[in-house]
């Protein structure tokens, strides 16, 4: 069955991230699959991280970072599973599989630094 046009669905990527000596971890950039990096401008505001709703058994902690990338702001997870020991975190972006190609940070008038979905 089709999805509606509306719904993202999440594309993990490559990030390089600094990890402090605290914990704390900052994304400085994002790769696609085919070897595009795009350098993470400013990191406006990470949330805390979400815990599953009371009640429910997901072991999945997210923790969301809103995020500057070629001067548009866009959403960046951080997705932990607690039921993997030793499993790494991954990252991922909400993308919308019906507006190919993928696009983050592109101004109207740079259709070459196009972000496409890839890392």
């Amino acid at each position: 069955m089709a999805q509606p046009p509306d719904r993202k669905v999440k594309h993990y990527v490559d990030v390089i991230a600094r990890m402090r000596d605290d914990g704390q971890v900052t994304p400085l950039a994002v790769c696609w699959g085919d070897g595009r990096t795009y350098q993470v401008e400013q990191v406006l505001r990470p949330s805390p991280v979400t815990l599953p709703p009371k009640g429910k058994a997901d072991p999945v902690l997210v923790q969301e970072y809103r995020v500057r990338v070629m001067g548009h702001v866009t959403k960046l997870y951080l997705e932990r599973d607690r039921s993997l020991p030793g499993m790494p975190a991954q990252w991922y972006v909400m993308v919308s599989p019906t507006k190919l190609p993928w696009r983050l940070g592109v101004r109207p008038h740079d259709p070459a630094a196009a972000w496409d979905g890839s890392c």
